[in-house]
């Protein structure tokens, strides 16, 4: 996996295992989101500048997030919080109980379209 952002035109995509409230190995911090016992998401503060804030629209703050099948959709808020991290609010904790269990596997798919960042959550 390599740390060079996005392409405008394709998809990357980042996998971790869901261990709510534990961080991962140093080496992989960067590329791996954490998820926390919280209604928040947070991304690495590398991660959040390399490949999310230049497909943020600083007018349009919502991402919509959807599971890989189709079956859950949501409109999440997509914030640049305090300490340059991407962060998830809104609507992240219900899609986050619903649809995301300790100790399996995803794989998060963010994808630039015309009308702006969209992620996919991959069961994986």
């Amino acid at each position: 996996m390599h740390s060079h952002g996005m392409a405008h035109t394709g998809l990357r995509l980042y996998k971790f295992i869901a261990r709510s409230g534990q961080s991962q190995s140093s080496k992989r911090k960067k590329f791996i989101w954490k998820l926390e016992n919280t209604l928040l998401a947070y991304f690495s503060t590398h991660f959040s500048n390399r490949s999310l804030f230049p497909h943020m629209d600083a007018d349009h703050d919502e991402l919509p997030i959807s599971t890989g099948d189709g079956t859950t959709s949501v409109m999440a808020l997509f914030i640049k919080g305090v300490d340059n991290r991407a962060t998830l609010t809104k609507n992240w904790s219900s899609f986050h109980k619903a649809n995301i269990k300790k100790g399996c596997a995803y794989a998060f798919a963010f994808k630039c379209a015309s009308k702006g960042l969209c992620m996919v959550v991959y069961s994986i």
